[in-house]
């Protein structure tokens, strides 16, 4: 078993002899590395726990090929429960950050083995980064992404109707990109294109979601994304900001940032507008703002808040 995460009661039991014999760093020592050892393996009460690396109780099928572009072949690893029932799953698909620049698929499988273990089916996946295409590369390789686990769900076992999109910084303005988008066929790509890329539910983790706001930014990742810094690709930045495609097909969609994000007050501003937009259309959305975090979460309790929104939105 690969860091299953049991805690066992072994360095209390010794507390007493310890204590006899004196043994006071000893003692110390011992109880920080149980505290600590415990705190690693994130598990709530209710059995959900986030995992370093996949576990025996998750079956992994790594660098499945989705799609072909020229001579890339993209990739994706699915993860899925053992012993699992005849019923068809639903999915959550991941999509990394780093900057568009940078990052892997392989970056969040053990976190992505607890939501396997509750009855998803999960897939990450990597996509052309900004250094071999600007956008729109990008986000038709995660619709590829999509169309494919459609066209594959008998051999997955996937509940077509109900799968759900969630990415972090770079991967958060994906998945806004994709939930918002839904039914708008100019960023579709090619693969599989008799089935539909469309999401049911989507989980932005500050991720930005209106370009159009940094026209008197400098930022290198943004320029690099699209070809030229965004007062220079105005089109381009437009075409590349979530916030443009809301409309009556987008998905229930979760927003959450953290109030130290050295990006917060952009991400709060354009949140709220992009959150009340989707309402405005009767569409569920929330924007969560995570007290004392900063450009990343780690805390058990808001991949708990991920869980609860996905469990409500597709199962």
């Amino acid at each position: 078993m690969k860091n299953t995460c049991i805690v066992t009661l072994a360095p209390l039991c010794r507390l007493r002899r310890l204590l006899n014999q004196g043994c006071e760093i000893v003692l110390y020592f011992t109880l920080i590395c149980f505290i600590l050892f415990a705190a690693a393996c994130k598990k709530s009460e209710d059995g959900f726990r986030i995992y370093e690396e996949v576990p025996d109780t998750v079956e992994c099928i790594s660098n499945v090929i989705y799609g072909q572009v020229g001579d890339t072949s993209l990739k994706m690893d699915i993860l899925s429960p053992y012993h699992q029932t005849s019923d068809s799953l639903p999915v959550i698909l991941f999509i990394h950050g780093g900057n568009w620049s940078g990052g892997s698929k392989e970056d969040n499988l053990g976190m992505l083995s607890g939501y396997a273990e509750s009855g998803y089916l999960c897939a990450s996946i990597d996509y052309r980064l900004s250094d071999e295409a600007i956008f729109p590369a990008q986000i038709e390789d995660c619709k590829a992404a999509i169309r494919f686990l459609r066209a594959n769900a008998e051999k997955y076992n996937i509940d077509t109707n109900h799968i759900g999109v969630w990415g972090s910084s770079a991967g958060g303005h994906l998945a806004a990109l994709m939930g918002a988008s839904n039914r708008v066929t100019e960023l579709e790509g090619v693969g599989n294109e008799n089935y539909s890329s469309e999401v049911q539910a989507c989980c932005d983790w500050y991720g930005s979601l209106d370009f159009r706001s940094m026209i008197t930014k400098n930022d290198d990742g943004v320029a690099k994304l699209l070809g030229g810094p965004p007062q220079q690709n105005l089109k381009l930045a437009a075409a590349a900001s979530p916030i443009v495609y809301i409309n009556k097909y987008s998905a229930p969609t979760l927003v959450m940032i953290g109030n130290r994000d050295p990006g917060y007050k952009n991400y709060y501003k354009y949140g709220k507008i992009y959150c009340k937009s989707l309402k405005n259309l009767g569409i569920y959305s929330k924007l969560k703002i995570i007290k004392g975090a900063g450009h990343g979460f780690s805390d058990l309790s808001e991949y708990k808040t991920v869980k609860k929104f996905f469990d409500k939105q597709l199962k």
